[in-house]
């Protein structure tokens, strides 16, 4: 395997090319959502960076395009390419965190920076040994070098534009505009843009907005001026070492004690107790029937093999080993201090003081699907008073709980104990769970006899499984709306299904807990509880709903539970717990501007930033899992580069956290409200601090070598900032929190906070109470309606903004109608899972309301109504094997998705560059142009229909097909790359992992990570794009008799026991003709226009169910025309004049009335009894 590049810068250059044959390549690196990326790995502390899609659009006249192939079909085309890339972020040895960008990197990345505003553009060809190309060329009016130097002027090379009527897009991909202010960071000869997307900041109201995030332009230049030397910066201070483990120093007693010899050994203890024909009589060891070997120990082999010894005195520790002074069978037993001491003339170690501590820990390992399990073990022992002999498990590692026997107990001969494993003290049931952990430990107290302590042998861990066990695990989790104020009533709504394999019969509680500071326990009953009581098949889920009404506002932390209990047999217990899931009620008429949980992606949406650096990452706030005040995570200082609890980096760092530009007009009061705990040495501060222009900050602090242990709530009142006074009703307002470490403290571990709450109050003020429908798919033309008040009348300024991603501007919505309380419009293209904000045409801005995106679509499908999409592969990386076979699986797996489209091996090829040629084709680049995108979709498509896909995979990347920890995942980026060529769209949101990062085409990624399984989104917005069309009309009853014998001249009517229900029973929308026949009891009559003597007059007509519909409701052009013939009279018929019948949509109802008068006289003078049958087909 060849060594993978490690090291180098790798903010990329989007580049554009036209190769010779008319494909046209692209290339641009850009971090997900069009950030940056820089993370650590273990071997290089250079940077690498994430991607997101790259896509490029180029329309040709038809006397320049080239033929294509799709599915052996030869079109002509207006050539239209766009590129998706997914670049995958490494998995850093900090805490698994994915560092986020910084302002560093991008400075490094960059030749040149500068300030300015946007003059002109212009776009032109450009050709040259890469191809044929638009390019735009902006001219800079220059207001300062930050980096580098030149003249008043600068031009700027830009990927993409218009030329005449061809067009090129790059997306992600910088872009300018006339008369914008900007800083740029650039590179190369031309100038362009060094890293992406990440290059531009926009400026606007004297604040400085890009993805890196949103800052004053003072504080931008200053940072930059920092980082290029500009401005003299103190070196950072060589970091302290963290204080060493207090471990409480303790010498072995020696065995004489006073002059005293030590004790012989009982001889019917000794190493002949046991003959050897006893010995061999007991036998080895063997599983029990039907049971599955975990570990199983007979101290025979290397020692310690897979477990982990500890000893709490000594060098070497005192601890467990081999012995062949007992044995229960075989040539050895494993004896407390084996490791170090001989039991033919030792005795068990005592301390001098304290207790001597010796484990043996086995784990973790795995008990789902597991009914039972156990561990067993033989035992023989010596105990002095005190001492003990322990055998405990855990569930973490950590807490270990279990039996013990000890206090001068002796036991001669050998003994088994059996340790349940399903009634575990404290932590009860460990059936279903993964991660055990099992020890022995002897504890040696420095009091009582001398004696040889405790033998163990042929020690099993074992576990009963079954096949085919059922599993309840939660889907998915809400609170909604997650934002809302006191006095709103709120809807819990979890979602559980089945994951095992076996159908789930017994009836389990899920409890929902409104709030709490820590997760529930299994004695703690939840506000509220459901009761599953019908049989889950596998894959069945259960959606499970609550309205309740917070009586006041606050942070709120929400669980789930499903069988606190443990009464279920089930595969897997881990998955049956969920939160804290983070909800907010605001106090009445209050409005929250900003919610930071710290839960979510880093730094979203704050301008994170430092004086200084360690060398690799800025030393400032970041989330950390050490100190939280319920959450999974809150903020630390330091925590960028210090993972708490190691002590702060000393030297006058100051790291800040800013969130602004956010508006207070239309506001009468405004606050902040937080959580901090802190340990702060003498000149150590937090300050929280706000600004009207974004340069001076004014606030307060916490400093001096103060110190809080606990989570302590802080509102800080705009109203009354110091210097600044009242900031009601200004336009510009930031927030920031600043970390600020002396120069002489080495031993704090510095702030910490968590639950952010920037809120304002204005009775004038936007309001979103509701979006409905809750959720939907962009791109897709869906409609939602958003309720809430003072909205006012739609005017320029007014806006409807969906989230696209963290770092990335809003996307504004399509208005289709808007009122003061009601707006429709539509989700934009592109939109992910995340907040949706009004604002109307005052500058009022509304509060913060989720909406969750199910599925992105491109706007573009391969033609036909089931097409084939037949690939050809190159297994041509030497990374690994069976590459082919990996993308074949991922195949297979869209295959499964019952949607309308096909994936087809179509055998090999010889490619290694995306290209035009009519062919799909999958490989790996080995040259590629871009080394640090994970893969690169190209589709060529003309209008809305796509001619042909490549995907390249980037070589220069570490492949495998076996899931290893350091590579990327050939059949999970397959499988993202082929919802691409299928045209599902990357989402970026942050709402959940259900509805977000867990899907196959979330657009984030880590190396070794694994997606190989779609999700239900993934497969409803597959269908959707490439429905299965089912057709089906269902007809109840099929047919009304009119009972008894009817009088002539009489009219009869179907009432609403007798009415026809017609049922569109497909999922499409279906056109249909209703075919009626008629019959009497002599087998034949006649139907007409109108009554009279031997004429049936049959009418029909559509109406809603509880409309039933009088006699004189039917008219004339509702009649059913028959003619006389034998047995029946079969007519077509419409409603309202349509000429193919009724148009219904799937799934829709439609009732069916009749109104029949009988003839005035009946020639053969007979009363007849009528039938009516009604069927349907399609045109």
């Amino acid at each position: 395997m060849r060594r993978k590049p490690e090291g180098a810068c790798v903010y990329g250059l989007a580049a554009l090319c036209w190769r010779p044959g008319g494909t046209l390549l692209a290339y641009n690196v850009a971090c997900s959502g069009g950030t940056l990326a820089q993370v650590v790995q273990n071997v290089h502390p250079g940077p690498r960076i994430r991607g997101d899609v790259v896509q490029v659009t180029a329309h040709a006249d038809s006397a320049r395009t080239t033929a294509s192939r799709v599915g052996g079909e030869r079109l002509g085309m207006a050539l239209a390419v766009f590129f998706c890339v997914l670049v995958a972020a490494v998995d850093t040895a900090r805490a698994g965190r994915v560092i986020p960008p910084d302002l560093e990197h991008l400075t490094q990345a960059s030749e040149v920076i500068v300030h300015g505003l946007v003059l002109s553009t212009h776009a032109r060809w450009v050709d040259d040994a890469r191809g044929r190309r638009i390019r735009t060329y902006a001219t800079l009016r220059c207001h300062q070098w930050l980096k580098g130097q030149g003249g008043n002027e600068v031009i700027v090379e830009l990927p993409g534009g218009l030329v005449g009527e061809i067009r090129e897009r790059v997306t992600p991909s910088v872009q300018v505009a006339r008369g914008e202010e900007v800083v740029l960071f650039l590179k190369g000869s031309p100038l362009r843009p060094a890293a992406g997307m990440a290059s531009k900041f926009l400026v606007e109201r004297g604040a400085a907005q890009g993805l890196i995030g949103v800052m004053p332009l003072p504080e931008l230049v200053s940072q930059v001026d920092a980082l290029t030397g500009r401005k003299p910066r103190q070196a950072v201070k060589p970091r302290p070492e963290p204080p060493k483990a207090r471990v409480l120093e303790l010498q072995p007693k020696p065995e004489v004690r006073d002059g005293a010899a030590a004790p012989a050994a009982d001889a019917s203890q000794s190493a002949t107790h046991l003959s050897a024909a006893v010995a061999g009589a007991i036998g080895p060891i063997l599983p029990a029937a039907g049971w599955t070997t975990i570990k199983s120990e007979t101290f025979e082999g290397a020692w310690p093999n897979d477990w982990t010894l500890y000893g709490n005195i000594g060098t070497p520790a005192i601890t467990w080993g081999p012995e062949d002074y007992y044995r229960r069978t075989g040539d050895y037993s494993g004896w407390a201090a084996g490791a170090t001491h001989n039991p033919f003339t030792q005795s068990l170690p005592k301390p001098a003081s304290g207790t001597l501590i010796m484990r043996m820990t086995y784990g973790p390992f795995d008990l789902r699907g597991a009914t039972d399990a156990r561990v067993r073990f033989w035992t023989t022992y010596q105990l002095a008073i005190n001492d003990k002999l322990r055998w405990e498990v855990s569930k973490n590692g950590t807490d270990f709980y279990g039996g013990l026997q000890g206090e001068g107990n002796t036991l001669g001969t050998w003994s088994e104990v059996t340790f349940d494993l399903k009634t575990v003290p404290t932590l009860g049931n460990l059936c279903g769970h993964n991660g055990v952990y099992f020890r022995l430990q002897c504890d040696s107290d420095d009091e009582g006899a001398w004696v040889k302590g405790p033998f163990v042998d042929d020690v099993v861990i074992e576990k009963y499984v079954v096949d085919n066990m059922p599993d309840v695990a939660i889907d998915a989790f809400t609170v909604t709306p997650r934002q809302s104020s006191v006095g709103t009533e709120l809807t819990a709504s979890v979602t559980v299904r089945n994951a095992g394999t076996g159908t789930l019969t017994q009836d389990f509680n899920v409890d929902f807990y409104r709030n709490r500071t820590s997760a529930p326990g299994s004695g703690d009953a939840g506000d509220y509880a459901w009761t599953v009581t019908d049989d889950l098949a596998p894959g069945e889920t259960r959606v499970l709903t609550w309205n309740f009404t917070p009586a006041t506002y606050g942070t709120y932390h929400a669980y789930i539970v499903v069988d606190r209990a443990n009464a279920l047999t089930e595969y897997d217990e881990a998955n049956n717990k969920s939160g804290p899931l983070s909800y907010y009620v605001i106090q009445a008429n209050w409005q929250a501007v900003k919610i930071e949980d710290f839960e979510g992606l880093w730094p979203n949406d704050w301008a994170v930033n430092s004086n200084f650096t360690d060398g690799t990452n800025l030393i400032t706030w970041a989330p950390q899992t050490w100190l939280v005040a319920g959450d999974g995570q809150a903020g630390g200082g330091q925590a960028k580069s210090v993972t708490p609890p190691d002590t702060m980096w000393a030297g006058g760092i100051l790291g800040t956290m800013t969130y602004g530009p956010f508006s207070l007009v239309g506001c009468t009061d405004a606050r902040v409200r937080f959580f901090v705990s802190y340990d702060l040495g003498s000149d150590d501060k937090i300050r929280w601090e706000a600004s009207i222009n974004g340069n001076s900050f004014y606030g307060l602090n916490y400093t001096n070598g103060n110190t809080l242990p606990n989570w302590s709530e802080v509102t800080f009142d705009l109203k009354s900032v110091p210097t600044l006074g009242n900031i009601c009703g200004q336009a510009n307002v930031y927030f920031r929190l600043v970390c600020e470490s002396g120069s002489t403290d080495t031993d704090d571990i510095g702030p910490f906070v968590d639950d952010i709450v920037i809120e304002r109050y204005g009775a004038s003020l936007p309001w979103i109470t509701s979006i409905s429908p809750a959720s939907g798919s962009a791109g897709t033309g869906t409609r939602v309606t958003i309720t809430g008040t003072n909205f006012g009348t739609q005017g320029a300024n007014s806006r409807v903004q969906f989230f696209k991603a963290a770092g990335n501007p809003k996307l504004n919505a399509s208005i289709d109608s808007w009122s003061n309380t009601i707006i429709e419009c539509t989700v934009p293209k592109d939109a992910s899972s995340g907040p949706v904000t009004v604002r109307n045409q005052a500058g009022g801005e509304s509060n913060n309301y989720t909406f969750i995106v199910t599925f992105g679509y491109g706007g573009i499908k391969w033609p036909g109504s089931s097409p084939t999409l037949t690939y050809r592969i190159n297994e041509n990386t030497a990374d690994c094997s069976d590459e082919g076979a990996a993308v074949q699986a991922a195949f297979a797996t869209w295959n499964a998705s019952g949607a309308a489209f096909a994936f087809a091996y179509g055998g090999t090829t010889s490619a290694t560059n995306a290209s035009n040629n009519g062919i799909n084709e999958i490989f790996w680049d080995t040259t590629p142009e871009n080394e640090y995108a994970t893969a690169l979709n190209t589709t060529w498509f003309s209008g809305s229909t796509i001619l042909e896909s490549d995907i390249a995979f980037n070589d220069e990347k570490l492949w495998s097909t076996t899931g290893a920890s350091d590579a990327q995942d050939v059949e999970s980026i397959a499988l993202h790359e082929l919802g691409h060529s299928l045209q599902l769209s990357d989402l970026y949101g942050t709402v959940d992992t259900h509805n977000d990062s867990g899907k196959v085409l979330y657009g984030r990624g880590l190396i070794g990570g694994q997606k190989r399984s779609l999700t239900v989104q993934d497969i409803n917005g597959i269908n959707w794009i490439y429905p299965n069309t089912t057709l089906g009309i269902a007809v109840t009853p099929t047919a009304w008799t009119i009972p008894g014998l009817q009088p002539a001249g009489s009219t009869v009517l179907t009432a609403s026991g007798t009415r026809f229900q017609i049922q569109n029973t497909g999922n499409v929308t279906e056109t249909l003709r209703l075919k009626v026949a008629t019959q009497d009891s002599l087998g034949r009559w006649t139907a007409g226009s109108s009554a009279g003597a031997e004429r049936y007059w049959l009418r029909a007509l559509f109406c809603g169910e509880p409309e039933t519909p009088a006699s004189g409701d039917f008219a004339s052009d509702d009649t059913v025309t028959t003619t006389v013939q034998a047995a029946t009279a079969s007519a077509r018929f419409n409603r309202a004049g349509a000429s193919y019948g009724v148009n219904m949509a799937a799934g829709a109802l439609a009732y069916l009335w009749f109104r029949l008068d009988l003839p005035l006289s009946v020639t053969d003078g007979a009363s007849h009894q009528i039938t009516v049958e009604v069927s349907c087909e399609t045109p």
